[in-house]
């Protein structure tokens, strides 16, 4: 885990974040450290700024009005202030944003960096607001404060939701 023990000297440059964004405050960061193949990366989200993913050299902010990729990372998918993130199945999964509680959201398969449908990433809406996103065996639970989803993978639609319970 190079990223997690690495001499974090003066040749880095960290982004510059906000605390607020007028209405959230910066309480929790939540990471997720990953590797599709290109090494280990971690990606951060805090609810106020854009998810960051640090590929152990450079910073890359997921924007929803970037193009996607390595110097663009973003596209039309990406949630700009997710507060929940995790990885399934060669996917990165994001939710928890403020204007689209009941939405989540995953990336293009092995590219944490694209968020666009033609490239194989996707939205899915829970219809609860998410509390919660998390892995286990070969499903990723959608946690709401009175329902629960699993997100499954499916070889046509990519990602299909199936409910688990309506009345926690």
């Amino acid at each position: 885990y190079e990223i997690l023990s690495r001499d974090w000297s003066s040749d880095v440059a960290l982004p510059i974040l906000n605390t607020t964004d007028g209405v959230r405050t910066l309480d929790k960061i939540r990471f997720a450290q990953f590797d599709f193949g290109s090494g280990s990366q971690i990606i951060f989200v805090d609810g106020v700024n854009n998810a960051s993913v640090f590929d152990g050299t450079n910073w890359h902010a997921i924007d929803s009005g970037n193009s996607g990729g390595n110097g663009n990372a973003g596209g039309d998918q990406a949630l700009d202030a997710p507060s929940l993130v995790d990885v399934f199945e060669n996917h990165i999964f994001i939710s928890g944003d403020r204007t689209s509680q009941s939405t989540v959201a995953h990336s293009a398969p092995n590219d944490p960096l694209t968020w666009n449908v033609s490239a194989g990433g996707g939205q899915l809406v829970t219809g609860f607001k998410v509390v919660q996103i998390k892995p286990f065996r070969d499903n990723l639970f959608v946690f709401g404060n009175n329902s629960i989803k699993k997100v499954v993978p499916d070889l046509i639609a990519g990602f299909v939701q199936e409910q688990v319970t309506a009345n926690v």
